[in-house]
């Protein structure tokens, strides 16, 4: 595949993506649309290599940004507990493309699922190192 290809297949993503932002009724919704096993990345970027690819993308970011932002949207704010095993529960399509991801990542699922849960942490300590200096 060209860049240009890539370049195409990438920037068509994320106009669904801006699409599905505005018409999922969740962001479970979404996830599966855009992010699933049979959602529009692994049919567009069949391989491995273009899916690693892809996710160096800014606009591989700017869906996570959007799903981010529909998971705000409906978050409960529940209190902080002292535990140190955190049990969630997902639909079987996000189970499927956690699993899915992980195997290509060739990685844990426990592990995966730890490093999306700090990355939006991560991305804000860098926003905020930025706006200081």
């Amino acid at each position: 595949m060209t860049q240009d290809d890539f370049d195409y297949k990438a920037a068509n993503i994320l106009k669904r993506g801006a699409e599905w932002a505005v018409a999922a009724e969740s962001w479970i919704e979404f996830h599966d649309a855009v992010f699933g096993v049979r959602g529009i990345i692994r049919a567009v970027f069949e391989t491995s290599a273009e899916l690693i690819e892809f996710e160096k993308t800014p606009q591989y970011a700017e869906l996570q940004e959007m799903m981010a932002k529909l998971q705000q949207q409906s978050e409960v704010r529940k209190k902080e507990s002292n535990r140190r095993v955190v049990t969630i529960r997902v639909p079987t399509c996000v189970h499927e493309a956690l699993l899915a991801e992980a195997h290509d990542r060739r990685t844990t699922l426990n592990k995966l699922c730890t490093a999306k849960l700090l990355q939006p942490l991560r991305e804000k300590e860098k926003q905020t190192e930025r706006s200081e200096v």
